[in-house]
């Protein structure tokens, strides 16, 4: 019988109120940034160009590997292919079907934690991703977003590890094979990505697997029943993309390939590069782990005398005294910490952080290992702690939300944002009349974070306005007041639209591909970028036999500084390039140049060389 007052209109609106207020929030804050950074995602000459001229030249008839050097996994460029051959060659395509994966991976966000904890965590955790991470713009190069991301292997791995973590957890509730296929298919397409997604999406799913086999009793024989069918969904992507580089090219080529990051990096001195050691932070790692210990300590001593508070009386006047001396010495943190990283939470300490919530997931998980509903209820964020500590990985000892971290620190700052709002105050005394002094703590904190996460984005969209390209390949990228690259570029597209032959075919080194897809035009070589990376892994005289067997018309040189490659300029150093320059410098003679020489000074500039043989006539008057 419905107690009197149930079905008032009043009640009833404020129970809709509290089940939607979350979810709608969500949705405008994605429409809000959707519409605020339009078109502003990706930078226009690093990267991002790659993303769009492979499932381009793909869809001519090239095959990854054998006419394309690629150093990833091919799931990626061959599923934006797909989208292409659907929906049409366009960025826009490429927009909105990582407009819906940035959905989805909100909306999965969402549900884990609002099962796993409550509604509000929940909304919290997915505006942070969505305002720091799918929309951030915090270093003044772009593409590390979720809409137009430098690689497409970070963003599809994401999102894979997600779906992952919830058919392993669905399994866990419910022992059955439909799951354990599906969490095995997104394993291998994982792995047809970037190494180090798999490495850790790997360890995931072996906590997961573990604790299927801990927690439902399933005898021997029928668990390992469910490893071999997940095993077998695992390797199903990976035989598959293999038979068809098989029939395309030698087997060594094919496995090469699919094998795709591990290929290149361990089969070469790569790693030993200074940008992957400062980004590992390996180049200072004592003082750089004393950085992270830093900011560790003071999160945790903050959260512990906060914690105090709420567990002494309401009248108690030393908590009184606590939470004074706490918030002065907070904010007085604040002011200096501000100096050396802009970041209170989302900082270097995230790996120490995580660290502490994965024996604070390991702790709950083994005391309530017998219970099935509680672990199943635990499993997803077990499994993404370990997903986070191993995206961390890359990052170690100079952990960062910005760059690589944009896909690489989101899972654990997710998922401290769950241990500090939604975990650790829910095991704190609950009294009448006693504030939850640790949790208002905590959620200021994030707010703060976020808040100057998007003061950093914002000073860098508001700058771009200027539009380069047309229809549904327009970019807009930074004007002439911010960077001369744009307005330099703008003049580069004229000149080959008006002077160029149609049939034209250039090269832009040492890094520029945009430039072929944005003018449809093709480099008949098969490398894509001649920075560092690539010149070690696949040799600079492999480069140069390419260009002598197949001779582009053209060539652009654009202005790239390697200094943190350890480099200076492209040609201008044996082990940067010097090799192909010359060749290049002997059989093509230039044609226009744009602003400064390149590659000579600080100054940005742009050289169009034609080749020699090809007459001087094809260049339109």
């Amino acid at each position: 019988m419905p107690l009197a007052g149930e079905n008032h209109p009043a009640s009833s609106l404020k129970r809709y109120f509290r089940l939607w207020c979350g979810p709608v929030l969500i949705v405008l804050v994605f429409l809000a940034l959707t519409v605020w950074t339009w078109r502003k995602w990706p930078d226009l000459l690093i990267d991002f160009g790659r993303e769009l001229y492979v499932p381009w030249q793909l869809l001519t008839g090239k095959v990854l590997y054998r006419d394309l050097a690629y150093l990833n996994g091919p799931l990626s460029p061959y599923l934006n292919a797909l989208w292409f051959k659907i929906f049409g060659v366009s960025l826009t395509t490429i927009i909105f079907g990582n407009l819906v994966i940035t959905g989805v991976i909100t909306g999965i966000i969402y549900l884990v934690i609002r099962k796993s904890c409550d509604k509000f965590t929940a909304s919290l955790a997915s505006i942070v991703y969505l305002t720091t991470f799918a929309f951030g713009h915090l270093d003044f190069v772009g593409n590390y977003n979720y809409v137009c991301p430098y690689s497409h292997e970070m963003t599809h791995g994401i999102l894979l590890s997600f779906l992952l973590i919830i058919f392993l957890s669905s399994s866990i509730n419910r022992p059955r094979p439909g799951p354990l296929i599906l969490a095995g298919l997104c394993l291998g397409l994982i792995f047809l990505g970037k190494g180090e997604i798999f490495v850790a999406a790997a360890g995931a799913a072996t906590v997961g697997l573990v604790l299927l086999g801990v927690t439902t009793g399933l005898p021997r024989k029928n668990y390992f029943l469910l490893l071999l069918i997940f095993t077998s969904a695992l390797v199903t992507p990976i035989a598959i993309f293999l038979g068809y580089f098989m029939a395309k090219m030698p087997l060594a080529q094919a496995l090469r390939g699919v094998v795709g990051t591990w290929a290149g990096f361990l089969g070469s001195d790569v790693h030993h590069n200074v940008f992957y050691q400062v980004s590992m932070g390996l180049d200072h790692p004592w003082r750089n782990f004393w950085w992270m210990l830093r900011g560790f300590l003071v999160i945790g001593l903050s959260a512990g005398v906060f914690i105090a508070a709420d567990l002494l009386s309401p009248n108690s006047r030393i908590r009184n005294w606590l939470l004074g001396l706490a918030t002065i010495g907070f904010l007085g943190v604040i002011l200096v910490e501000r100096w050396w990283n802009p970041f209170i939470l989302f900082n270097r300490s995230l790996p120490l952080s995580l660290l502490a919530a994965t024996a604070v997931s390991a702790v709950l998980c083994w005391k309530h290992c017998r219970d099935q509903d509680k672990v199943a209820k635990l499993a997803p964020l077990a499994m993404w702690t370990v997903l986070g500590m191993g995206l961390l990985g890359k990052i170690i000892l100079n952990a960062r939300i910005w760059r690589y971290g944009f896909a690489l620190a989101m899972p654990a700052a997710i998922l401290l944002v769950v241990v500090l709002v939604g975990v650790i105050p829910k095991k704190l005394p609950r009294r009448p009349g006693r504030a939850q002094w640790f949790r208002l703590f905590a959620v200021l904190i994030i707010l703060l974070d976020v808040g100057f996460s998007w003061q950093f984005s914002h000073s860098k969209y508001s700058r771009k306005n200027l539009v380069i390209g047309d229809h549904g390949d327009a970019i807009i990228t930074y004007g002439p007041e911010a960077s001369p690259c744009g307005p330099a570029v703008a003049q580069l597209l004229r000149f080959i639209q008006s002077a160029l032959p149609p049939d034209a075919t250039f090269a832009v080194l040492p890094e520029g591909v945009m430039i072929n897809y944005l003018t449809r035009r093709s480099n008949p070589t098969p490398f894509i970028n001649f920075m560092p990376p690539e010149l070690i892994i696949y040799g600079e005289t492999s480069m140069v036999r390419a260009f002598q067997n197949q001779a582009p018309d053209f060539i652009i040189l654009i202005h790239k500084d390697a200094k943190e490659y350890g480099e200076a300029f492209f040609g201008t150093n044996p082990s940067y390039g010097k090799a192909l320059m010359d060749w290049i410098s002997l059989h093509y003679t230039p044609v226009r140049q744009i602003l400064a020489e390149p590659l000579k000074d600080n100054h940005f500039g742009i050289k169009v060389m034609q080749r020699k043989t090809s007459g001087s006539d094809n260049i339109k008057k």
